[in-house]
């Protein structure tokens, strides 16, 4: 017989905490990985884009650059506000991304004008050839 007074031990069939098994470094990972794939990354090319697509190149051959040829939106941007699609469907967001925001002066030019880019909120550069 066993003694009353000696400590019984029982085997317990679930494994402690310490023995459970480990998600792997990776496995981890995966939600922050998908969130910089689909959310980060498009975003930063968007933006991205969106600035590459936004240079206007003054024409070669231009003597004096003034705001009459300086324009502030791409042809598809004058479509798009002449439309009336931005009140209509309530997205001024999106002004920002029609305008444009760079400018390349062309070798040749011998004078900037006063105000060429005075109305300009959105100018992000203007490219100088070097004298």
């Amino acid at each position: 017989m066993s003694d009353p007074n000696k400590p019984q031990t029982e085997f317990v069939a679930t494994p402690a905490k310490d023995d459970m098994p480990r998600e792997s470094f990776v496995s981890r990972l995966k939600p922050f990985i998908l969130v910089f794939l689909l959310v980060v990354l498009p975003v930063a090319l968007f933006h991205a884009f969106m600035d590459y697509m936004h240079v206007y190149r003054i024409p070669a051959g231009t003597k004096a650059v003034d705001r009459t040829m300086v324009p502030m939106y791409s042809p598809l941007a004058r479509g798009i506000f002449d439309s009336g699609l931005i009140e209509k469907w309530k997205c001024e967001w999106i002004v920002p991304y029609l305008l444009y925001r760079h400018y390349v002066i062309p070798d040749g030019v011998e004078e900037i004008r006063d105000q060429a880019f005075i109305d300009f909120n959105y100018l992000r550069s203007v490219r100088i050839p070097a004298p």
